[in-house]
């Protein structure tokens, strides 16, 4: 199971609530935090939530996902049902993950931490794909 506490030496680029998507009309509901090293999905119980209220949006959730940066191969562009915003992550094991999240945003966040936190750049390969390489 992911670790859901930063390093000491970890930092949080960006974040957003988003839900990963497990199929074409289902999701987790949750957080996803892009570190200096890693990004990471945290799912809030939605059970919670409703019981709860706005209490629930106190708890961090639980971390279900972490992707290191040095795992990712390439990011692109999605379309499910009527969003085309839909972030998917690729990773060198083959696995793709799907976050509902303002694409450009993040897709700006990644390119900036690969390059400037894991000797990496992004390049794009078509209007919906992008690859990851090594720097020189």
């Amino acid at each position: 199971m992911p670790e859901s506490v930063l390093d000491q030496d970890e930092f949080v680029i960006l974040e957003s609530q988003t839900n990963l998507m497990t199929s074409t009309w289902t999701g987790k509901v949750g957080v996803l935090k892009l570190t200096n090293k890693r990004i990471v999905f945290f799912q809030k119980n939605v059970a919670l939530k409703v019981l709860a209220g706005a209490l629930s949006n106190l708890s961090k959730g639980k971390a279900i996902l972490d992707i290191p940066l040095s795992s990712i191969s390439g990011v692109s562009r999605r379309k499910i049902q009527f969003d085309n915003n839909i972030l998917c992550v690729h990773t060198k094991d083959g696995n793709e993950y799907l976050f509902t999240l303002r694409f450009e945003k993040w897709l700006d966040a990644i390119k900036n931490s690969m390059g400037r936190y894991s000797n990496a750049e992004i390049i794009q390969k078509s209007a919906t794909d992008w690859a990851v390489v090594k720097k020189a």
